[in-house]
């Protein structure tokens, strides 16, 4: 196994980890602005539905 391989292996371990975290973290943050929009959006809807029993 040549050396540049032998070390691309080895530090391709660590990458990927991080990596996964930084997938994983970005799910979560995804995640919760899109709960976050999804509550706004009921909240406008049943100031719609209230406005129109004025």
């Amino acid at each position: 196994m040549p050396p540049l391989r032998k070390n691309a292996a080895v530090n391709g371990e660590q990458r990927s980890v991080s990596k996964k975290q930084a997938l994983l973290r970005r799910q979560n943050v995804n995640k919760r602005s899109a709960a976050h929009f999804d509550i706004v959006l009921l909240q406008e809807v049943f100031n719609a539905l209230l406005s129109l029993n004025e």
